[in-house]
Protein backbone atom coordinates (compact mmCIF):
# COMPACT_ATOMS: atom_id res chain seq x y z
CA UNK A 1 0.00 0.00 0.00
CA UNK A 2 2.40 2.25 -0.32
CA UNK A 3 1.18 4.34 -3.02
CA UNK A 4 -1.95 4.60 -0.76
CA UNK A 5 0.55 5.80 2.28
CA UNK A 6 1.67 8.69 -0.54
CA UNK A 7 -1.55 9.49 -1.31
CA UNK A 8 -2.85 9.67 2.09
CA UNK A 9 -5.43 6.67 1.22
CA UNK A 10 -5.94 4.58 5.03
CA UNK A 11 -4.82 1.06 3.27
CA UNK A 12 -1.42 0.61 4.17
CA UNK A 13 0.66 -1.63 5.95
CA UNK A 14 4.33 -3.45 7.52
CA UNK A 15 4.29 -6.75 6.76
CA UNK A 16 6.75 -8.78 8.07
CA UNK A 17 7.71 -12.31 7.72
CA UNK A 18 10.12 -15.20 8.78
CA UNK A 19 9.93 -18.47 6.31
CA UNK A 20 11.78 -21.22 6.68
CA UNK A 21 12.90 -23.29 3.80
CA UNK A 22 10.66 -21.39 1.55
CA UNK A 23 7.65 -21.38 3.74
CA UNK A 24 6.30 -18.82 5.74
CA UNK A 25 6.41 -19.94 9.50
CA UNK A 26 5.75 -16.36 11.68
CA UNK A 27 4.48 -12.89 10.42
CA UNK A 28 2.69 -9.76 11.47
CA UNK A 29 0.91 -7.23 9.35
CA UNK A 30 0.38 -3.84 10.95
CA UNK A 31 -2.57 -1.72 10.21
CA UNK A 32 -1.44 1.61 11.13
CA UNK A 33 -4.50 3.52 9.73
CA UNK A 34 -6.72 1.57 12.38
CA UNK A 35 -4.45 0.84 14.66
CA UNK A 36 -4.48 -3.07 14.76
CA UNK A 37 -1.62 -5.79 14.09
CA UNK A 38 -2.57 -9.41 12.77
CA UNK A 39 -0.16 -12.15 13.53
CA UNK A 40 0.41 -15.80 13.15
CA UNK A 41 2.79 -18.66 13.48
CA UNK A 42 2.90 -21.75 12.50
CA UNK A 43 1.13 -24.37 15.18
CA UNK A 44 -1.36 -21.35 16.32
CA UNK A 45 -3.70 -18.95 16.14
CA UNK A 46 -4.16 -16.07 13.84
CA UNK A 47 -4.68 -12.66 15.88
CA UNK A 48 -5.39 -9.47 15.99
CA UNK A 49 -4.66 -6.77 18.48
CA UNK A 50 -5.23 -2.87 19.04
CA UNK A 51 -1.40 -0.90 18.90
CA UNK A 52 -0.27 2.61 19.14
CA UNK A 53 2.52 2.88 17.48
CA UNK A 54 3.48 6.03 19.77
CA UNK A 55 3.45 3.72 22.86
CA UNK A 56 6.58 2.12 23.88
CA UNK A 57 4.84 -0.88 24.76
CA UNK A 58 2.96 -0.85 21.25
CA UNK A 59 0.33 -3.60 21.53
CA UNK A 60 -2.19 -1.80 23.76
CA UNK A 61 -4.79 -4.32 24.33
CA UNK A 62 -5.92 -7.87 24.26
CA UNK A 63 -5.22 -10.52 21.53
CA UNK A 64 -8.15 -12.12 20.17
CA UNK A 65 -8.16 -15.42 18.02
CA UNK A 66 -9.52 -14.73 14.61
CA UNK A 67 -10.74 -17.75 12.69
CA UNK A 68 -12.58 -18.50 9.34
CA UNK A 69 -13.27 -22.23 10.16
CA UNK A 70 -16.43 -22.37 10.00
CA UNK A 71 -17.34 -19.43 7.09
CA UNK A 72 -18.24 -21.80 3.99
CA UNK A 73 -20.12 -19.52 1.78
CA UNK A 74 -21.64 -19.44 -1.56
CA UNK A 75 -18.95 -17.74 -4.38
CA UNK A 76 -22.34 -15.90 -5.09
CA UNK A 77 -22.44 -14.55 -2.27
CA UNK A 78 -18.97 -13.57 -1.74
CA UNK A 79 -17.11 -10.37 -1.33
CA UNK A 80 -13.60 -10.70 -3.01
CA UNK A 81 -10.78 -8.60 -2.80
CA UNK A 82 -8.17 -8.15 -5.19
CA UNK A 83 -5.18 -6.01 -7.14
CA UNK A 84 -3.32 -4.63 -9.97
CA UNK A 85 0.42 -5.10 -11.38
CA UNK A 86 2.34 -1.44 -12.28
CA UNK A 87 2.70 -2.99 -15.29
CA UNK A 88 0.25 -1.78 -17.87
CA UNK A 89 0.22 -5.06 -20.32
CA UNK A 90 -0.39 -7.28 -16.89
CA UNK A 91 -2.79 -4.53 -15.85
CA UNK A 92 -4.82 -5.22 -19.03
CA UNK A 93 -4.71 -8.75 -18.63
CA UNK A 94 -6.32 -8.76 -14.90
CA UNK A 95 -8.66 -6.45 -16.14
CA UNK A 96 -10.07 -9.59 -18.36
CA UNK A 97 -10.21 -11.70 -15.57
CA UNK A 98 -12.03 -9.39 -13.59
CA UNK A 99 -14.52 -8.98 -16.31
CA UNK A 100 -15.34 -13.23 -15.92
CA UNK A 101 -15.05 -13.56 -11.93
CA UNK A 102 -17.44 -9.92 -11.33
CA UNK A 103 -20.54 -11.67 -12.16
CA UNK A 104 -19.98 -14.30 -10.29
CA UNK A 105 -19.33 -12.68 -7.17
CA UNK A 106 -21.29 -10.28 -4.76
CA UNK A 107 -18.85 -7.47 -5.65
CA UNK A 108 -15.45 -6.90 -6.04
CA UNK A 109 -12.60 -4.82 -3.35
CA UNK A 110 -9.39 -3.10 -4.57
CA UNK A 111 -7.62 -1.60 -1.61
CA UNK A 112 -4.10 -1.56 -2.54
CA UNK A 113 -2.60 -3.81 0.21
CA UNK A 114 -1.81 -7.17 -0.44
CA UNK A 115 -0.90 -8.04 2.78
CA UNK A 116 -4.04 -6.07 4.08
CA UNK A 117 -6.44 -8.27 1.53
CA UNK A 118 -5.15 -11.22 3.43
CA UNK A 119 -5.60 -10.38 6.72
CA UNK A 120 -9.24 -9.00 5.39
CA UNK A 121 -9.90 -12.33 4.52
CA UNK A 122 -8.52 -14.06 7.97
CA UNK A 123 -10.77 -11.37 9.86
CA UNK A 124 -13.98 -12.17 7.69
CA UNK A 125 -14.34 -8.45 5.71
CA UNK A 126 -13.60 -10.14 3.01
CA UNK A 127 -14.11 -13.97 1.84
CA UNK A 128 -11.79 -14.29 -0.89
CA UNK A 129 -8.60 -12.39 -2.35
CA UNK A 130 -6.76 -13.15 -5.56
CA UNK A 131 -4.01 -10.82 -7.34
CA UNK A 132 -1.24 -12.38 -10.16
CA UNK A 133 2.58 -10.57 -10.04
CA UNK A 134 3.54 -10.29 -6.16
CA UNK A 135 6.97 -10.76 -4.86
CA UNK A 136 6.86 -13.19 -1.30
CA UNK A 137 7.43 -9.51 0.55
CA UNK A 138 3.96 -8.34 -0.49
CA UNK A 139 1.63 -11.64 0.51
CA UNK A 140 3.96 -14.10 3.09
CA UNK A 141 2.63 -12.55 6.32
CA UNK A 142 -0.62 -11.90 5.22
CA UNK A 143 -0.92 -15.73 3.70
CA UNK A 144 -0.22 -17.56 7.23
CA UNK A 145 -2.07 -15.47 9.05
CA UNK A 146 -5.34 -15.99 6.73
CA UNK A 147 -4.23 -20.03 6.44
CA UNK A 148 -3.92 -19.94 10.31
CA UNK A 149 -7.39 -18.29 10.36
CA UNK A 150 -8.96 -21.39 8.39
CA UNK A 151 -8.57 -19.88 4.98
CA UNK A 152 -7.31 -21.84 1.54
CA UNK A 153 -4.66 -20.22 0.75
CA UNK A 154 -2.14 -20.95 -2.76
CA UNK A 155 0.25 -19.29 -3.16
CA UNK A 156 3.37 -19.45 -5.41
CA UNK A 157 6.81 -20.98 -4.09
CA UNK A 158 8.65 -17.93 -2.71
CA UNK A 159 11.50 -18.21 -5.24
CA UNK A 160 9.33 -16.58 -7.69
CA UNK A 161 9.43 -12.64 -8.00
CA UNK A 162 6.45 -10.86 -9.02
CA UNK A 163 7.82 -11.09 -12.49
CA UNK A 164 6.19 -14.34 -12.95
CA UNK A 165 3.08 -12.94 -12.74
CA UNK A 166 1.52 -16.18 -10.96
CA UNK A 167 -1.51 -16.22 -8.90
CA UNK A 168 -2.12 -15.55 -5.19
CA UNK A 169 -5.55 -17.04 -4.15
CA UNK A 170 -7.31 -17.26 -0.90
CA UNK A 171 -10.50 -17.57 0.17
CA UNK A 172 -13.07 -19.08 2.99
CA UNK A 173 -14.15 -22.93 2.01
CA UNK A 174 -16.68 -22.55 -0.88
CA UNK A 175 -15.10 -19.30 -2.58
CA UNK A 176 -11.42 -20.01 -2.77
CA UNK A 177 -12.21 -23.31 -4.79
CA UNK A 178 -14.55 -21.33 -7.41
CA UNK A 179 -11.86 -18.76 -7.65
CA UNK A 180 -9.05 -21.35 -8.39
CA UNK A 181 -11.36 -22.55 -11.36
CA UNK A 182 -12.47 -19.46 -12.44
CA UNK A 183 -8.72 -18.48 -12.55
CA UNK A 184 -7.82 -21.26 -14.27
CA UNK A 185 -10.54 -21.48 -17.17
CA UNK A 186 -8.64 -17.47 -17.88
CA UNK A 187 -5.45 -18.92 -18.09
CA UNK A 188 -4.77 -16.80 -14.94
CA UNK A 189 -3.58 -20.14 -13.05
CA UNK A 190 0.26 -21.25 -13.69
CA UNK A 191 2.69 -23.19 -11.61
CA UNK A 192 1.33 -22.95 -7.73
CA UNK A 193 1.44 -24.66 -4.82
CA UNK A 194 -0.72 -24.90 -2.02
CA UNK A 195 1.37 -23.53 0.92
CA UNK A 196 1.56 -26.26 3.24
CA UNK A 197 0.46 -24.21 6.69
CA UNK A 198 -0.28 -25.90 10.17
Amino acid sequence: GTVNFVYGIPAFSVSVAAALDGVPVAGAVVDAAHGHVFGACVGGPATVAPVDLRSEEAVVGDRKNISRQDARKDVAQALVATGFSYDAERRQRQARVLGTVLPHVRDIRRLGSAALDLCMVASGQVDGYYEHGLNAWDFAAGALIAARAGATVLTPTMNYTADSGLPIIAGVPGVQEELEKMLLSQGAGGSIEQLSLR
